[in-house]
């Protein structure tokens, strides 16, 4: 079986990594899929994917995608992963509204009650989303202003009329 968490971007920008706190031993896959329907579950179509081998007996684990996927503010995606060897994975009631944690079983997507024992209602994660800087405004094009020449004037002197000096 599959568990997935649903979520809705906060950010535009390249989702680069997930983590998610868990513990276990073997393979585990993680996979950001878009979400879709009014129940927001997973589409099945992997946006990035990154398989990390775990060693843990409890911790945040980070899955950094090899070729991060652009995500848009208050669009839902879900992180799907298999369960593996996986002990346990960390969660809360309900904490996240704009998200939920969900099962798989035989292809079917379901919410998993927060009162059942040992589910939750959201798994606790976190993602990463590298922002573009701002683009910076071009300056306008202004046309250079040629400052006007003024053309020398031409005209004559007066000679210098020879003075008389004194020598001793």
């Amino acid at each position: 079986y599959s568990l997935a968490q649903t979520f809705v971007a906060g950010k535009t920008g390249k989702l680069t990594a997930v983590d998610l706190y868990m513990a276990g031993t073997g393979t585990i896959t993680v996979t950001l899929d878009g979400a879709t329907g009014s129940s927001g579950v997973p589409t099945g179509s992997a946006l990035a994917t990154k398989a990390v081998t775990l060693n843990s007996s409890g911790g945040w684990i980070h899955f950094a995608f090899a070729t991060p996927h652009s995500v848009t503010s208050g669009h839902a995606y879900a992180i799907v992963f298999s369960t593996g060897n996986l002990a346990w994975i960390g969660g809360s009631a309900s904490d996240y509204s704009r998200g939920r944690a969900l099962i798989s079983i035989s292809s079917m997507w379901e919410y998993l009650p927060a009162e059942y024992p040992g589910t939750f209602g959201d798994y606790s994660f976190r993602t990463y989303v590298a922002v573009a800087p701002a683009a910076k405004p071009k300056p306008a094009a202004v046309a250079p202003t040629l400052a006007p020449t003024v053309a020398p004037t031409l005209a004559p002197t007066d000679t210098p009329a020879p003075s008389a000096t004194a020598t001793d």
